[in-house]
């Protein structure tokens, strides 16, 4: 169970990073501001695929 947990907070920390990154990176660019909304949207979509798939972390899936 302990095992479990940890993947999951170090799956939510990687994407809190992977978001604070891209919204760093583009919101001090003004040219890019109406693409911010896709390139969030695109980021999001993916943390829910990373978030509900455990193969790539190399564990088994746990259906809850």
């Amino acid at each position: 169970m302990s095992k479990y947990v940890q993947s999951k907070v170090s799956r939510e920390t990687s994407l809190s990073i992977i978001l604070d990154v891209s919204l760093s990176s583009t919101s001090t660019d003004m040219a890019l501001a109406e693409n911010d909304s896709k390139i969030l949207q695109r980021l999001l979509f993916v943390g829910l695929l990373l978030s509900n798939c455990d193969v790539l972390y190399g564990n088994e899936p746990k259906y809850r």
